[in-house]
């Protein structure tokens, strides 16, 4: 494929682009779907550069995906603050991976859905980006109602004509068991760890 020989030319040239490996990360995720060669490039990619915000937001989304529920909540927490909250559509995107996390922890996810809701509302220059991994995730952890609104919220991350309905969504309790969500939670996070013992944004 002429991307990724593109990619890999690149970092032959300059093996240690931090920018250009977080991207490639991305593109290993949502095109390759090898997820092992996607993490390996982003830990990388943050060892290069570690405060990089787009790539440790990307990486807190691939780690949510992955299932990584704790390490996630910690790297997003990290692209947070190297965001300096700023209204853009990285912002959104951590947002939406906190408020998912809340909600499978049974935790509060009112701040989080608040502050999507205040950038969508403020509007923010959008890029393409895929969701896939993370709904997929919500879907399995999640009630239909609750992955419902998620993937509304995501379409209205990369389209504004979307941000009106979902915003209605908003503000409903959750239809998912807080009990059930923290036992797929702590499923997820399992069986990542028995894999590990085992084995596109500037």
């Amino acid at each position: 494929d002429e991307a990724e020989r593109l990619y890999r030319k690149a970092l032959e040239l300059d093996p240690n682009h931090g920018t250009i490996m977080g991207n490639f990360a991305a593109f290993m995720t949502d095109v390759r779907k090898n997820r092992d060669e996607a993490e390996r490039l982003y830990r990388k990619a943050l060892e290069l550069d570690p405060n990089h915000a787009n790539t440790t937001g990307n990486f807190g989304g691939f780690l949510l995906a992955s299932g990584s529920t704790e390490e996630a909540a910690s790297v997003l927490q990290r692209a947070g603050e190297l965001n300096q909250r700023e209204a853009n559509q990285l912002g959104a995107e951590i947002a939406l991976y906190s408020a998912i996390l809340d909600r499978v922890a049974g935790r509060d996810d009112t701040p989080a859905e608040e502050r999507l809701k205040e950038l969508l509302q403020h509007g923010f220059d959008r890029s393409p980006w895929s969701f896939d991994g993370v709904l997929e995730f919500a879907r399995e952890n999640l009630s239909a109602e609750d992955h419902a609104l998620y993937t509304a919220l995501a379409d209205a991350i990369l389209d504004a004509d979307k941000v009106a309905p979902a915003l209605t969504m908003l503000g409903k309790p959750s239809t998912t068991s807080a009990k059930a969500g923290k036992k797929a939670s702590k499923k997820k996070n399992a069986s990542k760890k028995s894999a590990t013992r085992k084995r596109k944004r500037s």
